[in-house]
């Protein structure tokens, strides 16, 4: 079939590559237009457009999905839409152009986690799995009929990094699937039980300071979802710097009454431990403001950081970053 392709985000990649690679034709990549990024704000390609040009097909790229682009899309003449990470919400005279309609790769098992962060929430809620859907496309938020399925295992050490590695790679496989029993018309369509969704917010950068009034088993979780983005993180209480924590692990060091958020431990064999709402934890790597990424034990070996300092939730002063519930 001829594919015509929506995506945006890393998430899109191996899914155009796994389609791109298959029996059918991609027709061309529709994504977002290239945005500043980073502290200089250098005008950036989406990860899907810099693969899509890698493989010599056609790039589009329209701010909105105007009256122009569905004439641009009526010459094009897909016999499907594919979406994999696009960003942009598609109306009904898009998904009504193509013969066979839109389908859809969503990272979670429908109906759970509809919406924009369907990778951190099985982590931050401590589910053993999760999985993929393949979807019909609807103008309902990721409420459409389901095609396919597949299940996986949520490792112990998996981070959302990894975690979204592994469910784009399966993306891939499921949309090649998916799309070769719309064309052999096997594909069964099934109603999602819309009494069992489950419902997710985009997640922001202030949503990611760490709370070390909460127990250690969330903590954990936590900063697995939130590693590598937004990226979990804490303030010095002694200086006010951020500090970014990207893996951290429970521990039974005995904190006792301490007020959470002491250091009950810092040295250069063991790292920093944290008292916390029912216990401690170790924080293993670490990235202060300004610096490269390091062991906890490495930053105590440079930093003056001591048993009985605190980290905070939020910022000394002013520029308070860090939300409280």
């Amino acid at each position: 079939m001829r594919v015509l392709f929506f995506g945006t985000a890393e998430f899109g990649v191996p899914v155009l590559q796994a389609v791109f690679n298959s029996e059918h034709t991609v027709t061309g990549a529709v994504t977002n237009p290239d945005r500043p990024v980073g502290r200089g704000l250098k005008l950036t390609q989406p990860p899907v457009k810099m693969e899509a040009l890698r493989m010599g097909l056609p790039v589009y790229q329209p701010e909105r999905l105007d009256d122009a682009f569905f004439m641009k899309m009526r010459d094009i003449s897909p016999d499907i839409g594919l979406v994999a990470a696009y960003g942009k919400l598609i109306k009904k005279k898009f998904l009504d152009l193509p013969q066979n309609g839109f389908i859809n790769v969503h990272p979670s098992l429908l109906p759970l986690y509809r919406g924009p962060s369907p990778v951190h929430q099985p982590l931050l809620r401590g589910d053993s799995t999760t999985g993929v859907t393949i979807i019909r496309l609807t103008e309902d938020m990721d409420a459409g009929p389901v095609i396919l399925q597949e299940e996986t295992s949520i490792r112990s050490d998996e981070n959302a990094g990894a975690l979204h590695d592994r469910l784009a790679l399966l993306g891939g496989k499921l949309a090649v699937r998916g799309l070769g029993l719309i064309k052999e018309d096997r594909a069964e369509f099934r109603e999602q039980d819309n009494s069992k969704a489950v419902y997710c917010k985009k997640i922001h950068k202030e949503d990611a300071c760490i709370r070390w009034d909460r127990p250690a088993e969330e903590i954990v979780r936590f900063v697995r979802a939130m590693t590598p983005y937004p990226g979990a993180y804490t303030f010095s209480g002694n200086d006010g710097r951020r500090i970014k924590v990207s893996d951290v692990a429970e521990v039974s060091f005995g904190s006792g009454d301490t007020v959470p958020g002491t250091v009950i431990e810092a040295s250069d064999k063991e790292g920093i431990t944290v008292a916390v709402q029912d216990g401690s934890v170790r924080i293993i790597r670490l990235a202060p403001a300004g610096s490269r990424r390091m062991t906890s034990q490495e930053f105590v070996m440079g930093a003056s950081v001591e048993k009985g300092d605190r980290l905070v939730s939020e910022q000394q002063g002013p520029d308070r970053d860090c939300k409280q519930d």
